[in-house]
C-alpha cells in the first residue's frame, strides 16, 4: 500500500460526496479488502476496534491502513493537563487522517487539515510523518499495540493520570 495513492482517493471522495466514512484497508489472499466502519458512540466504537483486532490477528495480516475524517486539536496542553481532546477544543481543524500500521510497530501517517465552506473542501496543510516505533505516538487504531508493554504507561500520561 503507498499513502499518497490511498490519500488521493481519499481527498477525492471527500471532495465530491463532502465527507468520508472511516475505513480499514488490508491485503488478505492477494486481495484488497476495504471495509466502511460503522459506530455511533464510544461503545461501538470500542466493538468495533475489537471485531478488526479479532480479524486482523487471525488472519495474520502484517500492514493495513485506516481512512479517517476526524477533528483535531490545535490548542497545546499544559502540564496539568498535557492532551487537549478535539471536543474540547473549540479552535479545532477537520483533518482526514490516512494511517498505515505495520505489525513491527513502524507506522506511517498523513494528516491533510481541511475546511469546510459550503459544499467545497479548502485544503490548508498536509502533515506526513513516518515512525519506526510508536513511544510517543498512540492510536486506538492501533490493534498492534496490545503486545507492547509501553501502552498502558502512555495512555495514562496522555489523559494526565
Amino acid at each position: 500500500m503507498k499513502i499518497k495513492e490511498i490519500e488521493k482517493t481519499a481527498k477525492d471522495v471527500l471532495e465530491k460526496i463532502g465527507h468520508h466514512s472511516p475505513q480499514v484497508m488490508f491485503m488478505h489472499n492477494g486481495k484488497m479488502n476495504i471495509n466502511i466502519l460503522k459506530f455511533e458512540n464510544e461503545i461501538e466504537k470500542r466493538a468495533m476496534l475489537l471485531g478488526l483486532r479479532k480479524i486482523i490477528h487471525k488472519h495474520k495480516i502484517t500492514s493495513y491502513c485506516t481512512i479517517m475524517e476526524a477533528w483535531m486539536s490545535i490548542r497545546e496542553g499544559d502540564s496539568k493537563t498535557p492532551y487537549v481532546r478535539p471536543k474540547n477544543d473549540p479552535d479545532r481543524k477537520q483533518a482526514l487522517i490516512i494511517t498505515i500500521f505495520n505489525k513491527d510497530l513502524t507506522f506511517e501517517t498523513s494528516m491533510n487539515i481541511f475546511e469546510k465552506d459550503g459544499d467545497k473542501i479548502k485544503w490548508l496543510e498536509r502533515k506526513h510523518e513516518t515512525r519506526k516505533e510508536f513511544k510517543e505516538y498512540y492510536s486506538p487504531w492501533n490493534v498492534y499495540l496490545e503486545d507492547s508493554p509501553d501502552i498502558d504507561e502512555y495512555i495514562n500520561k496522555r489523559l494526565g493520570k
